[in-house]
């Protein structure tokens, strides 16, 4: 499923959310939009993670391992120093 939201060009922008989950649809959606003068078709994008946003994800998923000192991690690791 895509979402796009629809621009309308004027002092006051009206946004709308059009929900396609039919994608060979919304072919057919884009053309008659494209007859709209004034009407606009933007794609939503998702927006990418950061390093901490991911990081802050592991720690509540409890995907982080915690060590009482750095020769136990290198040991669980199977590090030789």
């Amino acid at each position: 499923m895509k979402l796009y939201k629809l621009y309308k060009k004027q002092l006051a922008m009206t946004e709308y959310i059009l929900k396609v989950e039919d994608k060979s649809a919304l072919s057919l959606i884009k053309k008659l939009l494209a007859y709209i003068p004034g009407v606009t078709l933007s794609p939503i994008r998702k927006q990418k993670k950061t390093g901490l946003d991911e990081a802050l994800e592991d720690v509540k998923q409890g995907r982080v391992t915690q060590y009482s000192s750095i020769d136990e991690m290198f040991n669980h690791l199977n590090i030789k120093v």
